[in-house]
């Protein structure tokens, strides 16, 4: 039997990326398609480099485990280990569906066909099977996240730089800035530093700022924009949040963006979304003060 390695990578390398998709959808991870594509041609090198004897060592059990998990890492933003073991085993089980799925077709015997799908490659019928998980795992996903959750691309503005991130619509988030009164937006610590130089990062956290002395100037100015805000919350008496005043809050939905009011960024230490569907909490006070609609729903 003759073996053609560029098809052989090609069509692994398709199956692996609908299979890295369909693991997205169902777990409910954001992933982005540059880096889909570059874990699924890993996997298809992986599985070309079989065609080779002298890497047949390479294909133990263990082996093929610890390669999987690592193209889980390289396709999807990876919070913490625990997400990394699910993200992993979702992946696992459409793979084993996948392969399954696959053999019990190709050896299934249809009337007039002579034969185990005759003229039909094996290979198709996974790629068929892959195709399947993948488009019913992005309907159930989405019936899943989106149920109840309103998801809006937020853009923070402060001293020059920007930051455009998901964000939902907390009806909870009932926080405010004590001194201004204005409404605050939650974003976790990964995002709001992306905003902030280096030597002001710090602060974020409630920490003093590295070199003190020397942030002055321009620094000296941003740094006059930080503030704490205090907050109580089950099972915790009180506790702050430290954040800063941007130039510009600004929210997109229907007919494009919609800058709010005044706005305090509060930053939070840890991860919103273990699926990184939104990294900050956006107040519906905040919405309601500019227009008096709800996204996603009437006046109320």
């Amino acid at each position: 039997m003759v073996v053609y390695g560029d098809l052989f990578l090609l069509t692994n390398w398709v199956m692996d990326y609908l299979l890295l998709w369909a693991t997205a959808r169902f777990a409910g991870a954001r992933a982005q398609a540059w880096r889909l594509a570059v874990s699924s041609f890993l996997g298809a090198a992986y599985a070309t480099a079989f065609l080779f004897p002298g890497a047949r060592p390479l294909y133990s059990v263990a082996a093929k485990a610890v390669f999987s998990l690592l193209m889980v890492a390289v396709a999807f933003p990876v919070r913490t280990p625990g997400h990394l073991g699910r993200l992993w085993a979702c992946f696992a089980v459409l793979s084993l569906a996948a392969g399954g799925g696959a053999l019990a077709l190709a050896y299934l015997r249809l009337p007039g066909l002579g034969g185990p799908f005759a003229g039909i490659p094996s290979w198709a019928v996974g790629l068929a099977v892959a195709g399947t998980l993948a488009l019913a795992g992005r309907a159930w996903a989405y019936r899943r996240q989106h149920a109840d959750l309103i998801v809006l691309p937020a853009e923070v503005c402060l001293g020059g730089r920007r930051v455009v991130f998901p964000a939902l619509v907390d009806t909870g988030n009932r926080l405010r800035d004590p001194f201004s009164g204005a409404p605050v937006l939650v974003v976790e610590y990964g995002t709001a530093r992306r905003l902030v130089p280096r030597q002001l990062r710090p602060l974020l956290l409630g920490q003093v700022a590295g070199g003190d002395p020397g942030t002055r100037g321009a620094d000296a100015a941003l740094a006059e924009r930080f503030c704490v805000v205090p907050y109580a919350a089950i099972g915790r008496q009180r506790g702050v949040l430290y954040g800063f005043r941007p130039d510009r809050v600004r929210v997109q939905y229907r007919d494009g963006w919609r800058p709010l009011g005044p706005v305090v960024v509060g930053v939070c230490p840890d991860v919103l979304s273990l699926e990184g569907w939104y990294c900050g909490l956006l107040p519906e006070d905040a919405l309601r003060a500019e227009g008096g609609d709800r996204p996603g729903g009437g006046r109320r």
